[in-house]
């Protein structure tokens, strides 16, 4: 009867639906920077507070568009790797990110 009971567990944990979390929330909860990066470790979203709109953005199904406007090197790449890495891991769907050139692309596939 115990078996029955873990087996049981086991089954309805398999079939709930993912977590429905902000790209924020999910960064905070899964991301980790590698090693070689500037901050290893856990993502934080507080180091970068004026992100977490842009990012919580790509949850709400109300928005049609974003459009962000900003200086170089405010951690917009790093925000995109967040919302790729919380689809591909909590809702799977065809995405595609695209780089001005073939050497762009190469230099984001070795740097990501």
């Amino acid at each position: 009867m115990k078996d029955i009971k873990g087996l049981e567990k086991i089954i309805a944990k398999n079939f709930l639906p993912p977590p429905n979390l902000s790209v924020s929330a999910w960064a905070d909860t899964y991301r980790v920077l590698p090693n070689d990066s500037p901050e290893p470790g856990k993502w934080r979203t507080e180091r970068v507070p004026y992100m977490r709109s842009v990012m919580d953005a790509f949850t709400q199904p109300q928005v049609k568009r974003i459009v962000v406007k900003s200086s170089a090197q405010i951690s917009k790449t790093e925000c995109l790797l967040n919302i790729v890495g919380r689809y591909c891991h909590l809702d799977p769907c065809p995405i595609m990110i695209i780089q001005p050139t073939l050497e762009l692309a190469e230099d984001f596939r070795r740097a990501a």
